[in-house]
């Protein structure tokens, strides 16, 4: 499950890289078509997520079958353990920080001098990068190596912003790229720990939450 769930992290930042390409050559030939491709696959991803069901778990002792509930879930994801409830947040937290930075691409692409779409091969590079980062997040089980590196990736974007602030010419993009990799860090870091944590009868829903948890300090970030 594990080998299968990081292909399927990296491939869909792969899969991103592929349709930015797609979305920039729509841009230049009407600027509503990327807008209209990106809701046909929004759509079709929510009525696909209308079909996901959370199967009962067999209680061996006590021979019968288990759906959980929503309160364990929620206990699983925010009571059980203080640190657990970092390794979800602190995460979260940091990629809301650099999701803020999207609403400057434009603008700060644009001071670069770069075509529509000569943009769309720059934000290929970028999902390239994060997927090469989510596959190499992956790896680290050590909580304490996580740990430091959330610090570092904060680190990264203090740096990331100071560039931003300070480079002007074609390449400036580059400034960037530390941003790419911490898009990754929510999805791939502490995964391992948080897994064995969540009990199997609630795991699709406490996942839910916790998803849910990060959206919302996504929100108050910004």
């Amino acid at each position: 499950h594990q080998r299968w769930w990081s292909a399927l992290v990296g491939v869909g930042f792969v899969v991103m890289s592929v349709c930015s390409v797609v979305g920039a050559w729509l841009a230049t030939i009407d600027l509503t078509l990327p807008y209209v491709f990106a809701s046909v696959c929004g759509f079709c991803s929510m009525c696909m997520c209308f079909l996901m069901v959370e199967p009962p778990v067999e209680n061996v002792k006590a021979g019968s079958l288990s759906c959980g509930t929503l309160m364990e879930a929620i206990r699983a994801v925010l009571l059980s353990s203080s640190a657990l409830r970092w390794m979800i947040i602190a995460p979260g937290f940091i990629v809301s920080i650099n999701q803020t930075y999207l609403w400057m691409y434009p603008e700060f692409l644009s001071d670069c001098s770069i075509t529509t779409s000569g943009r769309g091969y720059i934000f290929a590079i970028f999902n390239l990068v994060a997927g090469v980062s989510a596959l190499l997040l992956r790896k680290i089980e050590d909580d304490a190596i996580g740990m430091r590196t959330v610090f570092v990736m904060l680190l990264g974007l203090a740096g990331s912003t100071c560039g931003l602030l300070s480079f002007v010419g074609s390449l400036a993009w580059i400034v960037i790229l530390p941003q790419q990799v911490v898009r990754s860090v929510s999805g791939a870091l502490f995964s391992q720990t948080i897994n064995q944590a969540i009990p199997d009868a609630v795991r699709v829903t406490a996942l839910s939450i916790r998803n849910a948890l990060r959206v919302t300090v996504y929100i108050t970030v910004l």
